[in-house]
């Protein structure tokens, strides 16, 4: 169960990593001397063409293009790339990348529901929800399968003493044997939870898989 929330935590962590507001400046903003003032508004009301300030320290809440500034970028939570990459004007930068050393102006390519960040989160929920073969087919057998080694379990224990008089304690012994033999619950149980759990560390680190 720790495990199961563990991996659906991870994946609903994808959908927050982006800021909810950002600081908008003048469309008419060419460079960070001229964009001091900024109001603070919510990141999903940012249209495409609007122009935000990102400082030192702070995660881009959509996907942009930087019109003024120079700073490092950290990408590691969502390409996998461990070092930070070095970003100026003209480049363009997806939403969730921390800028480590320097501020940036950047004017809005996508609506903060099209951006990256939101796609990840969007397509690692879609792939975490679709199961896969193996588990349909499991959890179709475990049920029927479940039923019928209890049922036996029961007779394995009760019916030798009823009808050949066998000693009692060999037949739980027995019994019980069998129940943890024939159990599916191990394979049954471990099943989703690796592959919500794989899912879950993919994605942290910049891999999507689906199907």
């Amino acid at each position: 169960e720790r495990l199961s929330l563990r991996a659906s935590a991870s994946l609903d962590s994808l959908s927050r990593m982006s800021p909810e507001t950002a600081r908008r400046v003048s469309e008419e903003a060419a460079t960070l001397a001229s964009a001091e003032s900024s109001i603070e508004t919510p990141a999903s009301g940012l249209r495409t063409g609007d122009r935000i300030i990102v400082r030192a320290g702070e995660v881009v809440p959509v996907d942009g293009e930087i019109i003024d500034g120079t700073s490092q970028v950290r990408l590691d939570h969502l390409t996998g790339e461990p070092l930070p990459l070095t970003v100026s004007r003209g480049d363009e930068i997806m939403s969730g990348a921390l800028s480590v050393d320097g501020a940036l102006l950047l004017k809005v390519l996508r609506p903060a529901h099209e951006s990256t960040i939101q796609k990840i989160g969007r397509l690692t929920s879609s792939a975490s929800a679709s199961r896969p073969h193996i588990v349909t087919f499991l959890d179709a057998v475990a049920k029927r399968w479940s039923y019928a080694v209890i049922v036996s379990t029961a007779a394995i224990a009760v019916l030798p003493p009823l009808l050949f008089h066998t000693p009692v304690g060999s037949s739980l012994y027995r019994s019980l044997v069998w129940l943890i033999t024939a159990s599916p619950c191990a394979l049954i149980l471990a099943t989703p939870l690796v592959y919500v759990s794989g899912l879950s560390v993919a994605a942290a680190n910049g891999v999507l898989l689906k199907g």
